[in-house]
Protein backbone atom coordinates (compact mmCIF):
# COMPACT_ATOMS: atom_id res chain seq x y z
CA UNK A 1 0.00 0.00 0.00
CA UNK A 2 1.27 3.55 -0.94
CA UNK A 3 -0.11 6.79 0.00
CA UNK A 4 -0.37 7.50 -3.26
CA UNK A 5 -2.88 4.90 -4.04
CA UNK A 6 -6.18 6.70 -5.73
CA UNK A 7 -9.50 6.33 -3.95
CA UNK A 8 -12.75 7.18 -5.75
CA UNK A 9 -15.05 8.96 -2.69
CA UNK A 10 -18.70 8.92 -3.25
CA UNK A 11 -21.63 10.05 -1.73
CA UNK A 12 -24.43 7.72 -0.93
CA UNK A 13 -27.15 10.35 -2.18
CA UNK A 14 -25.29 10.35 -5.53
CA UNK A 15 -22.58 7.52 -6.37
CA UNK A 16 -22.27 9.30 -10.25
CA UNK A 17 -20.19 12.13 -8.74
CA UNK A 18 -16.82 10.24 -7.76
CA UNK A 19 -14.44 12.41 -5.92
CA UNK A 20 -10.36 11.50 -6.66
CA UNK A 21 -8.12 11.67 -3.30
CA UNK A 22 -5.01 9.65 -2.17
CA UNK A 23 -4.26 7.61 0.72
CA UNK A 24 -2.35 10.64 1.93
CA UNK A 25 -5.05 12.99 1.46
CA UNK A 26 -7.69 10.97 3.57
CA UNK A 27 -5.50 10.18 6.54
CA UNK A 28 -6.27 13.08 8.19
CA UNK A 29 -10.02 12.00 8.32
CA UNK A 30 -9.83 8.97 10.48
CA UNK A 31 -13.23 7.50 9.46
CA UNK A 32 -12.51 7.57 6.01
CA UNK A 33 -8.49 5.98 7.22
CA UNK A 34 -10.71 2.98 8.56
CA UNK A 35 -12.36 2.21 5.81
CA UNK A 36 -9.92 2.30 3.13
CA UNK A 37 -8.38 -0.32 5.08
CA UNK A 38 -9.68 -3.10 3.74
CA UNK A 39 -10.70 -1.68 0.12
CA UNK A 40 -7.92 -1.82 -3.21
CA UNK A 41 -6.96 1.25 -4.65
CA UNK A 42 -9.12 2.63 -7.24
CA UNK A 43 -12.09 1.19 -5.33
CA UNK A 44 -15.17 3.25 -4.60
CA UNK A 45 -15.39 4.40 -0.87
CA UNK A 46 -19.34 4.87 -0.08
CA UNK A 47 -19.92 7.76 2.40
CA UNK A 48 -22.71 8.92 3.85
CA UNK A 49 -22.82 12.61 3.08
CA UNK A 50 -24.50 14.88 0.71
CA UNK A 51 -22.07 14.94 -2.34
CA UNK A 52 -21.67 18.70 -2.29
CA UNK A 53 -20.91 18.98 1.40
CA UNK A 54 -18.51 15.46 1.26
CA UNK A 55 -16.65 17.42 -2.00
CA UNK A 56 -15.72 20.71 0.38
CA UNK A 57 -14.82 18.00 2.69
CA UNK A 58 -12.41 16.18 0.37
CA UNK A 59 -11.27 20.13 -0.89
CA UNK A 60 -9.97 21.08 2.55
CA UNK A 61 -7.95 17.14 2.68
CA UNK A 62 -6.78 17.70 -0.93
CA UNK A 63 -5.24 20.95 0.22
CA UNK A 64 -3.81 20.10 3.29
CA UNK A 65 -2.28 16.45 1.75
CA UNK A 66 -2.20 14.69 4.54
CA UNK A 67 -0.01 17.48 6.76
CA UNK A 68 -2.31 18.39 9.26
CA UNK A 69 -2.59 22.18 10.68
CA UNK A 70 -0.77 22.42 14.46
CA UNK A 71 -3.18 21.41 17.39
CA UNK A 72 -3.33 24.92 18.41
CA UNK A 73 -3.39 26.45 15.59
CA UNK A 74 -6.76 27.27 15.47
CA UNK A 75 -6.85 29.01 18.85
CA UNK A 76 -3.92 30.90 18.26
CA UNK A 77 -3.44 31.98 15.09
CA UNK A 78 -7.25 31.57 13.50
CA UNK A 79 -7.92 30.93 10.18
CA UNK A 80 -5.40 31.04 7.50
CA UNK A 81 -5.55 33.21 4.18
CA UNK A 82 -7.10 29.55 2.20
CA UNK A 83 -9.04 28.53 4.97
CA UNK A 84 -10.66 32.08 5.35
CA UNK A 85 -11.44 32.05 1.59
CA UNK A 86 -12.88 28.54 2.04
CA UNK A 87 -14.60 29.01 4.83
CA UNK A 88 -16.16 32.89 3.44
CA UNK A 89 -18.00 31.23 0.36
CA UNK A 90 -19.93 28.89 2.07
CA UNK A 91 -23.49 29.92 3.30
CA UNK A 92 -24.58 29.41 6.89
CA UNK A 93 -26.24 26.21 5.89
CA UNK A 94 -23.56 24.77 4.15
CA UNK A 95 -21.24 25.20 7.18
CA UNK A 96 -22.80 24.15 9.68
CA UNK A 97 -23.34 21.03 7.49
CA UNK A 98 -19.74 20.62 6.72
CA UNK A 99 -19.16 20.54 10.58
CA UNK A 100 -21.34 17.80 10.82
CA UNK A 101 -19.70 16.45 7.77
CA UNK A 102 -16.07 16.60 9.26
CA UNK A 103 -17.39 15.05 12.88
CA UNK A 104 -18.84 12.30 10.59
CA UNK A 105 -15.63 11.67 9.06
CA UNK A 106 -13.60 12.62 12.09
CA UNK A 107 -11.86 15.23 10.80
CA UNK A 108 -10.77 17.48 13.82
CA UNK A 109 -9.09 19.93 11.84
CA UNK A 110 -11.86 20.74 9.61
CA UNK A 111 -14.08 20.48 12.33
CA UNK A 112 -11.59 23.22 14.15
CA UNK A 113 -11.61 25.15 11.13
CA UNK A 114 -15.61 25.34 10.78
CA UNK A 115 -16.02 26.23 14.55
CA UNK A 116 -13.37 28.95 13.93
CA UNK A 117 -15.06 30.01 11.11
CA UNK A 118 -18.94 30.14 13.05
CA UNK A 119 -17.21 31.75 15.87
CA UNK A 120 -15.75 34.75 13.49
CA UNK A 121 -19.46 35.13 11.94
CA UNK A 122 -20.74 35.45 15.63
CA UNK A 123 -18.07 37.82 16.97
CA UNK A 124 -19.94 41.07 18.11
CA UNK A 125 -23.77 39.88 16.72
CA UNK A 126 -27.18 40.20 18.58
CA UNK A 127 -28.74 37.22 20.34
CA UNK A 128 -30.74 37.16 17.09
CA UNK A 129 -28.24 37.71 14.39
CA UNK A 130 -26.37 34.54 15.97
CA UNK A 131 -29.63 32.20 16.11
CA UNK A 132 -29.91 33.50 12.40
CA UNK A 133 -26.29 32.68 11.46
CA UNK A 134 -26.83 29.24 13.48
CA UNK A 135 -30.44 27.99 11.67
CA UNK A 136 -32.14 28.28 14.84
CA UNK A 137 -35.61 29.42 14.47
CA UNK A 138 -38.10 30.05 17.34
CA UNK A 139 -39.68 26.23 16.47
CA UNK A 140 -36.38 24.55 17.99
CA UNK A 141 -35.75 26.64 21.10
CA UNK A 142 -36.61 24.45 24.33
CA UNK A 143 -38.26 26.73 26.80
CA UNK A 144 -37.39 26.81 30.19
CA UNK A 145 -39.51 24.64 32.50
Amino acid sequence: MSNEDIFKVVSTTDETKVIEVTRLQLSICETLKNLIEDTEEGDKVPVKQPVKILKLAMKYCIHYNGEAPEEDHYTIDGLDEWETNFIETLKNKELLDLMTCADFLQNPFLLNCCFRGLADRARGKTDEEVKEICLVSEDSVIEDE
